[in-house]
């Protein structure tokens, strides 16, 4: 049997030794550290702009920087200070946070929505390409480090902006409003994580629903993807990114694991970060729901993962140029790509299914990820970081303090 739910309520606490000087090193150094990196590459300055934007004060001085999902690192920044800050508490980080918070509510628009690349640049675009503008997987990172802040740090002024995010998206979506979902799975996540800390039970199911939802839809037919991958307009300016959502010049999905409906999935395709985020979350949601079909895909696609497509080091994701999966058995080792963030996913995914079945296997796969796939991807002073890790180098691969592309 499954092991209840109160096993796996998490308790922040310090820990002695190697991990325990990791901790400490983070809560000195490491987020300090990054919380640099979102103030000098404009992270923090685009929600800056999105306020001035929505008060109609124009200021040239200011433009928006980096790609359009950055808006999430500051969120996981902030998720992260959450944890940290009630392991060892700082006034200053204190400081920090409260200091992004205030920019979060200033940036957020009347109706709930907020991001700032759309608002700023593109405010036509709003919920338009869902394959690709990452909208809802922004507001996903927000939600859980609102959820955090609230659990870890006796901080609730998040979760009024993330309320509000959570109205703006029911305006829009639902089985009897407009059918869709974030191509980057996350939303997903973050409205289960949501769901278990709303204290009224009837709203907690609503919002549960609708993850469960969002996560039937995903590959049926005809997608709610392929009108935006043809759009004219949309496809002009995103044609890189849609070219990944085709096969043959045809609308495939797989890149978006949107190729079948969930239940159908039988194997690890497409982008690996974004496998291991939906199946997290379909593991929570064939749990909830006691969904033994799902729950069978699950194992399916697990199994091909594992016995096919998977470093020694639980790294995954073999190639680059969709930052996934290819074919079975196509690991090589100098060119693997083995994302630290999909390392993350694939831990998260392996705890979800842990929860599933009351399985040890997937806790083995899961240290296996940590203690390689994972903890390569941070240097022991947390001041720079691997994005890809393959298990070969030339002399060609190193550590960096910050990526344009920080997930």
């Amino acid at each position: 049997m499954p092991p209840s739910t109160s096993f796996f309520t998490i308790q922040a606490k310090s820990v002695d030794g190697f991990w325990g000087k990791y901790q400490s090193k983070l809560a000195i150094h490491g987020l300090n550290h990054q919380f640099d990196q979102l103030v000098t590459t404009g992270r923090l300055q685009n929600f800056e702009l999105a306020s001035k934007t929505i008060l109609k004060q124009s200021d040239s001085s200011i433009k928006q920087q980096g790609l359009r999902f950055n808006d999430s690192d500051v969120y996981k920044w902030l998720e992260a200070s959450a944890y940290i800050q009630a392991l060892y508490p700082s006034e200053e980080r204190k400081n920090q946070i409260d200091a992004v918070i205030n920019l979060l509510e200033s940036a957020q628009e009347e109706s709930g929505y907020i991001n700032t690349y759309v608002t700023n640049t593109r405010p036509e675009w709003k919920w338009k390409s869902m394959a690709h503008m990452h909208e809802l997987y922004c507001i996903g990172h927000l939600i859980e480090a609102a959820v955090a802040l609230h659990s870890y740090a006796s901080d609730s002024r998040l979760l009024k902006v993330a309320f509000k995010c959570l109205n703006a998206i029911t305006d829009k979506f639902g089985p009897s409003k407009v059918k869709g979902t974030c191509g980057h799975p996350e939303i997903e996540l973050a409205l289960y994580k949501l769901a278990r800390i709303t204290d009224q039970p009837k709203q907690s199911e609503e919002i549960a629903e609708l993850a469960d939802w969002m996560l039937d839809i995903r590959g049926c037919r005809p997608s709610f993807f392929e009108p935006e991958i043809f759009d004219t307009d949309l496809s002009e300016r995103l044609y890189l990114a849609n070219r990944l959502m085709l096969k043959d010049g045809h609308y495939d999905g797989s890149y978006a694991l949107d190729h079948l409906p969930i239940r159908e999935h039988r194997e690890t395709v497409g982008h690996s970060v974004r496998a291991g985020y939906l199946y997290t979350a379909a593991a929570e949601s064939a749990r909830r729901r006691s969904d033994s079909e799902l729950s069978t895909a699950l194992e399916t696609i697990w199994g091909n993962l594992n016995l096919k497509r998977i470093y020694i080091t639980g790294g995954m994701g073999s190639t680059g140029e969709n930052e996934g999966f290819s074919v079975d058995y196509d690991l090589p080792n100098h060119h693997a790509y083995a994302e630290t963030c999909a390392g993350i996913s694939l831990a998260m995914w392996g705890r979800e299914m842990f929860k599933l079945t009351g399985l040890s296997d997937y806790l083995d796969t899961v240290e296996r990820t940590i203690f390689n796939g994972i903890l390569s991807g941070i240097s022991y002073d947390t001041l720079s970081f691997f994005y890809d890790n393959p298990l070969e180098s030339r002399h060609d691969h190193s550590r960096k303090p910050w990526f344009e592309c920080a997930c």
